[in-house]
């Protein structure tokens, strides 16, 4: 989790730059045995707490905080939480004292404590969050561009159910949100960062979400990508369409494709868990 607390602790501006610290992990992931660990390393010697590492006023300390939870519950991989990080700890770890359980009488902690509360039991109740996380079908990035805002979006697989996580990291809203999926879906919402009763603004309320279809218009050469199985077929195929586009004859196919698209709203440092239905 090195590099994602590396992200968390950039100033906001400077996160698009890093875009893709979010998403190295999955680069190596099929090949390694990891935890994704927040460990005791990371909140001594001056390290600080998990939640001090994060830029910002104290209501968006938290709303990163949630966001970057909801990251580290539906990545692929067993969990590592040290001790204190659940009551979102201001003062770094010290085996002279204890945790700091007065910090529940606090509205911003305990609201913190019961989100994550909330993600454990959809981690511990849901197979898409725990099993078979080494078959490569069982995670899939519908977003991770590094275009013009630091927004992921994330799909666990299930036996039966499947999840996506929506994530704004950053301190703008971004409305109509487009996500161009394979085929028509279905979302309904199941867990919103920015709630009042997880520390946020928003009413609990339910959404669902609904992909609309829509068709583009694509231009290929007809020789250049006529299918074909074999090695031998295909190299024969590419010399005809070479020797076709330097006679000037080549054919130009302009095909109609369909896309299905999902329009997202989301508030600045916001993360939503969307069940597939």
């Amino acid at each position: 989790m090195y590099d994602t607390l590396y992200f968390l602790g950039l100033p906001v501006q400077q996160r698009l730059e890093q875009y893709h610290k979010m998403t190295f992990s999955m680069w190596y992931f099929y090949n390694e045995r990891y935890l994704l660990s927040l460990s005791h390393d990371e909140v001594v010697n001056g390290a600080k707490t998990i939640l001090e590492k994060i830029p910002g006023e104290d209501a968006e300390k938290f709303a990163q905080l949630r966001v970057y939870y909801l990251y580290m519950y539906i990545h692929p991989g067993k969990k590592l939480n040290f001790m204190g990080n659940e009551l979102g700890e201001r003062v770094e770890w010290n085996e002279g004292r204890g945790l700091s359980w007065e910090l529940l009488e606090e509205p911003a902690h305990k609201a913190f404590y019961d989100y994550l509360c909330t993600l454990q039991k959809l981690y511990a109740s849901k197979d898409a969050f725990f099993a078979h996380e080494l078959d490569t079908n069982q995670f899939q990035w519908l977003y991770c561009k590094q275009e013009t805002e630091p927004v992921y979006v994330m799909m666990r697989t299930g036996k039966k159910e499947s999840y996506v996580a929506v994530l704004n990291f950053g301190d703008h809203a971004v409305e109509d949100f487009e996500l161009v999926l394979d085929k028509k879906q279905t979302w309904k919402l199941i867990l919103d960062s920015g709630w009042k009763k997880y520390g946020g603004e928003l009413p609990e309320r339910k959404e669902e979400l609904k992909t609309v279809e829509r068709t583009k218009m694509s231009e290929d050469s007809e020789d250049a990508h006529r299918g074909s199985e074999d090695g031998a077929s295909q190299k024969k195929a590419a010399d005809k369409a070479e020797a076709a586009m330097q006679d000037g004859n080549t054919k130009k196919a302009v095909k109609q494709v369909k896309e299905h698209v999902l329009k997202i709203s989301l508030p600045s440092y916001s993360g939503k868990l969307y069940q597939l239905i």
